[in-house]
């Protein structure tokens, strides 16, 4: 295998042979890389990397964060294009906010992309949102914007609903059409089976300490007076707020009662409070907590010899999986990372599988 290297106009500089490399990808957050191989001229420049198969075939890219030189061997550091996210902006909807999940995610890109900043667009992204999210109306899901503005991580902010609705960003190096970045938003492939028994794995379950989750609106008790006095006011108990508990079965029960009597309820409680001065606000950071610490299941396997029954190093990002143990079903899972190695030894792929996120439209409410 071996490595092309660009230049930030994506200018083609120079190739890394003889390559070997650590490669895992992940649904969310951003994918690890690091390689190293053999050189020749000056490279000082390059900023971006494409990792490629013996026969052109592109299998990566990204940016480069580092490189270490030694005689004519260079150790590549990269860096995913997905850090283009990890900023913050302004997002403002005190005029209006399109609620759909397309309108939701143009508006994060558009505000990055196309802001006021070029530098931001140094390399172009070009983009294509699925015309069947202006159908997902994520409002009474997760948050109502209008009249607001929020100051967010835009990383955080996009991830938050792509984990709701169970889809995923990559961005790859385009040499084709654009000469920049092309991002596309994937869903998980056809849910396929699998037993354990076929493969070697690891198996290991946690729990999470996060039971309970409180939303609310802030209130200031101190009020100070033009005389230079101040008034105390006690928080009155009418204050809107909303409970979230997390059950022993992974159900989240939304209710407006701070005590609730369910035998699935976990025990001892422990809760953590969210306020803001919409309420909007909270209660989307409040479920989401809950949404994302569930009690959680992780399944490593390691997919390496060709008599496993399903390859899969070719199942791409977010599949689900129906995991049999012993020809008992257990639950499904998806495809939550993946790492591939080349080495002189040869080639590895070992698959991470992790509990399904869930839906907040499977909030029960009380």
């Amino acid at each position: 295998m071996y490595i092309e290297l660009y230049n930030q106009n994506i200018e083609h500089i120079s190739n890394v042979d003889m390559v070997t490399f650590n490669l895992t990808k992940r649904v969310y957050g951003t994918d690890t890389f690091s390689a190293k191989g053999i050189y020749q001229g000056d490279i000082s420049t390059a900023k971006v990397l494409r990792l490629c198969q013996d026969d052109g075939t592109a299998e990566y890219s990204c940016f480069i964060e580092s490189m270490e030189f030694t005689n004519q061997e260079v150790k590549i550091t990269g860096l995913d294009f997905r850090h283009l996210f990890k900023t913050e902006a302004l997002l403002d909807f005190t005029t209006s906010f399109d609620s759909s999940l397309y309108g939701v995610l143009k508006k994060a890109f558009d505000v990055l992309f196309d802001g006021e900043d070029t530098c931001y667009n140094l390399i172009p992204v070009s983009y294509t949102i699925p015309n069947e999210f202006k159908s997902i109306d994520t409002k009474n899901m997760v948050a109502d914007y209008y009249g607001t503005y929020i100051i967010k991580d835009v990383s955080s902010f996009i991830e938050t609903y792509l984990r709701i609705y169970e889809y995923y960003i990559q961005i790859e190096l385009d040499l084709t059409s654009t000469k920049g970045l092309l991002l596309r938003i994937y869903a998980g492939e056809e849910t396929s089976d699998l037993s354990l028994e076929d493969f070697e794995y690891k198996r290991s379950t946690s729990s999470i300490s996060t039971n309970k989750t409180v939303a609310t609106i802030k209130f200031e008790s101190k009020i100070e007076n033009e005389n230079g006095t101040t008034t105390i006011r006690p928080r009155p108990s009418s204050i809107a707020t909303i409970y979230y508990y997390l059950t022993k079965d992974n159900q989240i029960v939304q209710s407006s009662s701070p005590n609730i009597e369910l035998e699935e309820r976990i025990y001892p409680v422990v809760a953590k409070w969210y306020e803001d001065e919409y309420l909007a606000k909270a209660q989307f950071n409040a479920a989401y907590e809950l949404a994302c610490n569930r009690y959680v299941d992780n399944i490593t396997i390691n997919a390496n010899s060709k008599l496993d029954p399903i390859n899969l190093e070719t199942k791409g990002l977010c599949t689900l999986f129906n995991i049999y143990h012993n020809g008992v079903f257990i639950y499904t899972l998806p495809l939550a990372e993946k790492t591939i190695s080349v080495s002189n030894k040869g080639r590895t792929c070992q698959i991470k599988l992790g509990y399904k996120k869930m839906l907040l439209t499977e909030i029960i409410k009380r």
